[in-house]
């Protein structure tokens, strides 16, 4: 059985100064809206409900970030680090490049993943918590690996997409499957796929 990561497995210190020590404190939240953030450490910060909206996370530390209910639209993603991120409840649309969402708590949110460029490295979702989640779009050779995906539902292209490891109750199964997911090695919850 695998354990699921805590934010001490990602050895998440509280950061020193960051950019958004720099912002007053009631702006914060609001005035993140397309903001350059690439390659900033923003381990551990708490970012619950933040308009996100148009920013450039490129590079970014968000390991065991609290993004519970934020919004993520249209955010350039490439080379993030969300392990142990909280993004339970996010609505997110983006163009990655070697995203890495491993072990992140993805439950109930919407993520929508732009199409990428032919050379793109899909994103890696390796033990995160997905269970509820809607998955839109170009998940090709994305890595699902452990994940938990109970309930959550794909809509879009994942030819390649690998699920060794990963849990999946009937819908999440038929809508992988649908979706051209490669199911070798992922653990059915529930129900027998062969029946």
């Amino acid at each position: 059985m695998t354990k699921k990561p805590t934010t001490t497995d990602f050895d998440v210190p509280r950061p020193g100064p960051t950019i958004l020590d720099h912002l007053p404190q009631r702006a914060l939240l609001r005035e993140l809206k397309g903001m350059d953030l690439s390659n900033q450490d923003l381990r551990g910060q708490d970012l619950h409900h933040a308009d996100l909206t148009g920013c450039d996370l490129a590079g970014a530390d968000l390991r065991a970030v609290k993004l519970r209910g934020s919004n993520l639209a249209d955010v350039y993603l490439a080379s993030t680090d969300l392990r142990g991120a909280d993004l339970r409840q996010v609505t997110m649309s983006f163009q990655c490049d070697d995203t890495d969402f491993g072990g992140a708590d993805l439950r109930d949110g919407f993520i929508g993943v732009m199409d990428a460029t032919d050379d793109s490295d899909p994103p890696s979702f390796t033990n995160a918590d997905l269970r509820g989640c809607r998955l839109r779009g170009h998940l090709r050779g994305a890595r699902f690996n452990g994940a938990d995906l109970r309930g959550a539902d794909f809509n879009g292209d994942a030819t390649g997409a690998t699920f060794s490891g990963a849990k999946l109750d009937a819908s999440a199964w038929k809508s992988a499957e649908r979706c051209k997911g490669d199911l070798t090695g992922a653990i059915p919850v529930g129900f027998d796929p062969t029946a």
